[in-house]
């Protein structure tokens, strides 16, 4: 037992071959659970402090999907992920398999609006990657974080007319790009968890939105490939940013003072966790509330006196969008005073001028303006 276990902490037993081992000298299967927690903890390491890892690239690819807090693969197989999957078993996360890309596309975006999560996909190859379109754009324009992944035939590399592949001439990541916030291939086994990190960085971040990388089977496939792999706490961006005190007491006072103000609503809301900030500022004013744009969440009560349905600002000489969007149809008065509240930078003034911007978490700007108004 203490030779496999130095073996393992000792990175020349991979995690399948320690669990195999274990089991033949007899080793119970909550034995081998618990023993197997204990030895990951060890070789984890320090905030920041990287592991090496040599093994398949889809074993690097596996390891830097744990260490993001990787809980469930959403995915319609093929054989061309097939070191994906290999890499996958006897792991700490759970399979979701759909029989068509837009389902599993669909479902990850489900998890991702529930847990506030980034969901992980698997799609196959270029026709997966097509099929996945579709629901690719839904959640580009809700914003969810996902890390769509893909197998790839590589029409670079030997024949250039492959079944499965990429037309002669074109590129698989060219098919979703404007779908995505980011889209490109890995074609250095090494690089694989670099690009899973920044992948996982750029699709939570805000504004949110699915990113696109695809991995030849042959990058998946490679044999003693070594590579970094960074705990999720080295690379995820918080996004617990606070407003400027001096322009929440502005817009305080703004409020205050306004005739006929309006709440804009968008799902920087539900993401941030602020129905209830909204709700509360609100009722403390009793400011009307309107959705922006079509929202995917339901960001304020729908029976309450005060919830005026979709966007109008007509009369309205104040108007405060919180965590909205910049693109619904209408148009603010021309006198009226616009302050953008959220951490979407695209969203604010790109269609509409504002009058103050406050680039800041939107439960904790609401937060605090409700205590400045109390004040």
């Amino acid at each position: 037992m203490r030779n496999l276990v130095d073996s393992f902490v000792g990175r020349s037993l991979s995690r399948r071959d320690f669990v195999q081992s274990l089991a033949a000298i007899g080793v119970s299967a909550s034995g081998i659970a618990a023993t197997v927690r204990s030895a990951e903890a060890v070789t984890t390491g320090s905030l920041g402090v990287g592991r090496e890892i040599t093994g398949t690239g889809g074993e690097l690819m596996v390891e830097q999907m744990k260490a993001a807090g990787v809980r469930y693969m959403f995915t319609n197989p093929g054989s061309f992920e097939v070191g994906l999957f290999d890499a996958f078993l006897d792991q700490p996360m759970q399979l979701i398999m759909g029989l068509h890309e837009g389902v599993v596309i669909s479902m990850a975006d489900g998890y991702n609006k529930v847990t506030g999560e980034p969901a992980f996909v698997n799609v196959h190859v270029i026709a997966g990657t097509a099929q996945s379109a579709g629901q690719m754009y839904n959640s580009s324009r809700d914003g969810s974080a996902l890390v769509v992944t893909a197998g790839l035939l590589d029409n670079e590399r030997g024949d250039d007319d492959v079944l499965l592949g990429a037309r002669p001439g074109f590129d698989q990541k060219e098919v979703n790009r404007q779908f995505t916030k980011i889209s490109w291939e890995c074609h250095d086994p090494a690089g694989l968890p670099t690009m899973l990190r920044r992948a996982f960085k750029v699709a939570a971040t805000a504004p949110g939105g699915p990113v696109y990388l695809a991995v030849p089977d042959h990058v998946l496939e490679e044999q003693n490939v070594r590579g970094t792999v960074f705990p999720r706490e080295a690379f995820m961006i918080p996004d617990e940013i606070p407003p400027n005190p001096d322009d929440v007491d502005h817009v305080a006072r703004l409020l205050l003072e306004a005739r006929a103000p309006v709440l804009l609503l968008g799902d920087e809301v539900s993401r941030a966790g602020a129905q209830a900030e909204v709700f509360e500022l609100a009722e403390l004013l009793q400011i009307p509330v309107a959705d922006q744009g079509l929202p995917a969440f339901h960001n304020f009560p729908r029976q309450d006196p005060l919830f005026m349905g979709r966007h109008s600002s007509t009369g309205k000489d104040l108007v405060v969008y919180a965590g909205a969007t910049d693109t619904s149809t209408g148009s603010d008065p021309s006198d009226a005073t616009v302050v953008c509240i959220g951490l979407n930078t695209a969203a604010m003034g790109t269609t509409r001028p504002f009058d103050l911007a406050i680039v800041a978490n939107v439960k904790l700007t609401l937060r605090a303006l409700i205590d400045s108004v109390k004040s």
